[in-house]
Order: C-alpha cells, then structure tokens, then sequence
C-alpha cells in the first residue's frame, strides 16, 4: 500500500512539474551552478585539488574524490573548470559503484526532465539497455568512430586530449574496449546524464553541465599552442605540423560554426609570435581531406567536383576561394574541389601537398589517355566495358592480354608518347621523394607506360624502384609480375644479364628464380632431358629416378640431382613466404598447420632407421620429412616474426622457438648462445 501511495505521490509531482510553470534553467550538479563564478574564498574549495588545466588553455581544473555512504560505500569524483573570470564552464561528478535498476533509472530521468524544464533533447539506450546516455539543451555531440585512431587509442588506455567524452559507461576506456559509443561534447550549453548497470545491478551515475563552446576554445587553443610549440625546433620550410592546426580549427568549426572558427583564427594567432600557419583555409577544409592529405595521399572521394553529392560544401569552398584567392595554403581547398592545376600553381615548391597534386594532375591526365585507348579498342570490340577508375582501367589492360591484342599503346593511340610526355614531370616529382605513399604508384606508372613505348630498357628501372619505395602497395603483385612478364619470353642470358645488373631485382626472390629456372631449363635441354619429364618434389631419390630414365653421362652428377630440388624447395619457400603476408586473413588453425608442415618437412633431426617405418613414409605426403636445416631455420625466424603475439598462437610460437634452438644445435651448435633469446624464453615460460 505505501509503495502504492509513493508512486501516485511521484506522477503526481512529475504531472505538476511539467505542466506547471518553467523550471529553473540552471544546471546545477552537486550544488555548483554552471556559469556562476567560484569565489576563491568558497569554503567548498578546500576539499579540491585545483591546477591550470593540461587540456584547455587558461582555464583552471579542480579535482576531487569523496568516498561518501548511504547505505553503502561508493566515490565521488568530482571535478570543476573555470577560466580567468573565474565563471564555471563545467561541473561534472561520477558516482561508482552505485546500486541501480533500468526502472530506477528512467525515473530519474523524469526527474531530471522536470528540473530541466522539458524533455530531453536525446536519450540513448545501449549495451542491452543495461546503460543510457541522456542530454539537455543545445550541447553538441560528436562521435568517436570505431575506426578512428582517438577511438583506438582509448581502448589502449592513452589519453587523446580530445576535449570532454561522453560515454555509457562513465569510462571512456571501457565503453571503447566493448565496442560502445563515445562522443566528444562540442558547442552551445547542456546537461548530460549517464548512468549504467551490470548483470548485478551495480554502475555508476553521472551529471555534467557543460559550456560546450567556451570548452571548445580552449581546446583549440591548446592544440594550436602544442603544435607551435613543437614547430620552434623545426625549419622554417619544414610544415609537417600543419595537420594538428587544420585539425584543431575544423573540429572547432564543427563544434561552433565556420564563421566563429574562421573569427577565431585571427583571435588565436594573434597570441602568438608564428604566423607560419596563420590562414582561414582550415575551418574550411573537410576533416577527411585532412587525414588524407597529411599522409600524403589522393583519394578520389576527398574531391567536390561539379557533381558532387554535397554541393553546398563545393559551394561555400568556392565563394571563400573568391574571396581570399592570396591566403596561405589556398591550395588545399582548390585541391577539394578538383580544381587541380590552379592548386598546383597556387602551391609553393615547399609546399605539404605539392607530392599529392603532382600525382593527381598525372593520374587524371593517365586517366585521359586510357580512356581513348578504351574509345579506339571499341571500334572493333563493341563489347568491351571500360572501368571507372584509372587503376582499375590499367589492372584491366594489364590481366586482360587480349584486350590489346599483343600490342602496345603505342601502336593503338598515334600520339601516346607525346601525351605521356606531359605526365612523365609528374610522377616524376612524385617519385623524388622516395618515402611519399605514392611513390611506388609513381615508379609503376612510369615503367608501365614506358613499356607501352615499347622501351623495356627505360622501363625496367622505375618498376625496380616500385618494389622498394613508397607505401609497397605497387610491389606485389603490380611491379613483380609486370616484370615477370616483360623477361619470361626473353633469351636466358638476357633475363639473367637484367636481373643482374639491377641491384633490387636479385633481391627479389621471384625474379631470381625465374631467372634461374630459365637457365636450369635450358641446361636440361642441353643434356637431352626434358623439363617436364622431372618431378615436382624435393625428395632426392624421386629425383634421381627420374634422371636414371635419361641415357645421359651427367645423369649421376650431384649438381644435376640438386637442381630440381633447389627449384622446388625455392617454390615451396615463396609460397609460404606470400602466405605469412596474409596471416591477418587467416584462421589461427590453418597458419600453424602450413607453418608446421613447411618448418618440420625441412627439419627431420633424427635419422628413422626403423625400416617399417620408412616403408610408412609416401613421396608427396605431408610426413615425408628430411634434412635442409638451413632452410628450417630460416623458415622458423619468418613465422616467429609474423606470427602475433596472441593466446591463439602461444603454443605455435612456443614450438617455433625451441624447434630453432634445436635444429641451431645440430646444424651449427656454435651459434646456439645467440639463438637463446630472452625475450622469447619469458614469452613462452
């Protein structure tokens, strides 16, 4: 009955509160009203720790932490912002742990609401409705992606200085480790509200009132103030610190709005004697233009053509660009709207993007010339479908050989080479600095379109350099095969006179053995035995019963025996070799079954004398084991590096190690001190 009472006494009140005038706008959190000074006599200081605020310039923070009852234990964590004026600009506290109930929870809301004067702007329910996130008034929110580096960078425990986090869990690093939403507040003022509770009815409760703006601010100043900070010790034409400042003002801009953001780059520089990075293009410019544009990467999607999905983006870049044709790094934003040559001659040569314009102007002028060899080969094959994009057209020209019939574009486009003149300077300058992403696309596409002049020999030396510069994304399968198939028809002597005086192709263990294979092949046919006469195995003795069949004198050299099995031991290796490149693909399962089996079928230590046994052992089978332990070892250092160091692999890894130890004792007993590594003896203790 008194339950009863008390919960018609509740809606009662509820009912009265929301129809019965306004509430008090005010939010208050545990007796601190937000944008209310903090005198510096205010007894209720004493039980805070207060500092200037490593996150937000010019502000002071106070900390405290209560361990307070009812009923119960449980803390306070508590915590206050304000700036020079001494007006609060947060107020935050988290209780934890706290017993709690979805009903209980919901009631608080209701009663939160009422303080609040009207509905919640957004309640978010999560984890299994066992957590909720709850925000007053026109407070933004912007959410951490999953993929995102700050995202992960919770999840590991790492502070990201990335304002003040909201989550369902109180925990910012907890709610990232199960996967929930985190959201940064941004502008305008609120309330927010989240509480959560376990399968045992224990969480936590949060209040936060918020100036969302003024935080912003602060933020922004403190980014920009690191990062010049950190330019003093660099070069005058070193501006590889420009993404934190056009990161900080853009995020600013989407907490605020572009105007308050392009306002506020003249308020904040203005504190500082470095103008080095002083324009109003960043609050312009789109966050994942940004990310990519640091790296040094074109990505078509970061361009606002003419039809583009977003035309008020394109639109408003083009009236700034109007307007400030001379601001400094105008380029950028010229850049976004496709607008590339003027980008390129609005840029300095010591410019961040000046790689990543040059390697745009090229693919799009490639793109161009492709597309009419695509025009001309449809004169006479109407079927053909051209691709999209420009990668896709030469992946396509490239695995399609009939496409072109044998020939080169040279001899379908009359004026290719005087078109791929003027796209030559671009990957050119692409290609002169060697750590640029692009760079190995740079190298391919010179070497490739070199070909198709028909000049191998000019060619040769970009698709060498595509295997070793740049992000690797062009080295295989792009620059491999391509050589592959340039070489594969030549005369023996030539392959190998190309592959040796090369100094990255011996490098590669494809391409001497295809070289190797070549003049193995043309030895055989030398000594009237025929390559595909011989088996593909590394068994010695089907090898050698095979060249018994040959009436030739060299049939018992060793030399000859051992070829075979060279060349199919290096086919073996290079296969688990582009295995272990895909190991994040597999299931733990399948990489330690090929790891074991390559590893144990060259590591037989002991001698089987027992002849049941060996009468058990079939030619090809998996257990057909014996002696290279060279190989074994190295074989064993390649899967330690690449196997992860995780629960799945312990054991595998654990095998690995003591297998090497072994086989270094038999095979050079010498060198087992150096292979007794610490770190992989406590790994695996």
């Amino acid at each position: 009955m008194l339950r009863v009472f008390r919960a018609c006494v509740i809606a009662i009140l509820l009912t009265v509160c929301v129809q019965g005038g306004e509430a008090a706008p005010d939010f208050l959190v545990d007796g601190w009203t937000l944008g209310t000074p903090v005198s510096a006599t205010d007894s209720r200081l004493k039980s805070f720790t207060c500092n200037s605020s490593p996150d937000f310039a010019r502000l002071t923070s106070c900390n405290r932490t209560q361990t307070r009852n009812r009923g119960y234990s449980y803390t306070a964590d508590s915590i206050l912002l304000f700036g020079e004026d001494r007006n609060l600009l947060l107020v935050a506290i988290k209780v934890a742990p706290v017993q709690l109930t979805k009903k209980e929870i919901a009631r608080e809301i209701e009663e939160l609401s009422c303080e609040r004067g009207g509905a919640p702007e957004s309640t978010e329910w999560t984890n299994d409705g066992q957590s909720v996130i709850v925000k007053w008034g026109d407070l933004k929110f912007e959410q951490l992606t999953l993929a995102s580096l700050e995202y992960g960078a919770l999840g590991e425990g790492r502070d990201i200085h990335s304002g003040v986090l909201v989550d369902p869990l109180g925990d910012a690093q907890a709610s990232a480790n199960k996967g929930l939403s985190v959201y940064r507040a941004g502008g305008g003022k609120g309330y927010v509200y989240t509480a959560s509770f376990d399968k045992k009815g224990q969480g936590h409760r949060q209040y936060i009132a918020i100036n969302g703006t003024e935080i912003s601010q602060r933020l922004l100043e403190t980014a920009v103030s690191s990062a010049l900070d950190k330019d003093r010790r660099l070069s005058g034409n070193d501006y590889s610190l420009w993404p934190e400042v056009a990161l900080a003002f853009r995020r600013f801009a989407r907490d605020t709005s572009v105007e308050t953001a392009i306002a506020s780059v003249d308020t904040v520089f203005d504190r500082y004697p470095s103008k080095k990075y002083r324009t109003h293009v960043w609050p312009m410019l789109p966050s994942g233009a940004i990310g990519h544009l640091a790296d040094h990467m074109h990505y078509a999607l970061d361009i606002y053509g003419p039809k583009t999905d977003f035309p008020e983006v394109r639109k408003s870049i083009e009236a700034f660009l109007a307007k400030n044709p001379s601001d400094r790094f105008v380029e950028c934003l010229h850049y976004v709207v496709g607008d590339l040559d003027e980008a390129l001659k609005k840029s300095s040569d010591d410019s961040p993007i000046r790689a990543v314009l040059h390697y745009a102007i090229g693919l799009r002028e490639l793109g161009n010339v492709l597309h009419d060899v695509y025009a001309t080969l449809k004169k006479k094959q109407t079927d053909i479908e051209e691709p999209d994009t420009v990668v896709e057209r030469v992946s396509d020209l490239i695995r399609d050989t009939d496409l072109m019939n044998g020939k080169y574009i040279v001899d379908v486009l009359p004026d290719y080479s005087a078109r791929v003149s003027r796209i030559y300077p671009h990957f050119e300058a692409v290609l002169a600095d060697p750590k640029t992403p692009h760079a190995d696309d740079s190298a391919f596409m010179l070497g490739w379109l070199k070909i198709n002049e028909g000049k191998l020999d000019q060619a040769l030396p970009y698709l060498s350099k595509a295997m070793i510069v740049g992000n690797g994304d062009y080295k295989d399968p792009g620059a491999r095969r391509t050589v592959l198939r340039a070489v594969s028809g030549l005369p023996t002597t030539e392959m190998r006179s190309i592959v040796d005086k090369d100094a990255n192709f011996p490098k590669q263990p494809i391409l001497a053995y295809v070289a190797a294979r070549s003049a193995y092949r043309e030895y055989l046919k030398l000594m009237g035995i025929t390559p595909e006469s011989l088996p593909s195995t590394t068994s010695p003795e089907r090898i050698d019963a095979a060249l018994q069949k040959f009436d030739t004198e060299e049939r018992d050299d060793p030399n000859l025996v051992e070829l075979p099995y060279l060349l199919q031991a290096s086919r073996e290796f290079i296969d688990f070799i582009n295995f272990t490149t895909t190991i994040q693909s597999k299931q733990p399962a399948e990489v330690i079954r090929r790891t074991r089996t390559i590893v144990i079928k060259y590591s037989t230590i002991i001698d089987d004398e027992n002849p049941k046994r060996k009468n058990l052992k079939k030619y090809g089978l998996l257990e057909f084991t014996h002696r290279d332990l060279r190989q074994a070892i190295h074989m064993a250092d390649i899967a330690l590096s690449i196997t992860p160091k995780a629960p799945s692999y312990n054991k595998l890894r654990e095998w690995l190690y003591y297998r090497k130890v072994r086989l270094s004792a038999t095979f050079a007993p010498d060198s087992v001190a150096a292979t007794v590594n610490p770190s992989y003896s406590s790994e695996c203790a």
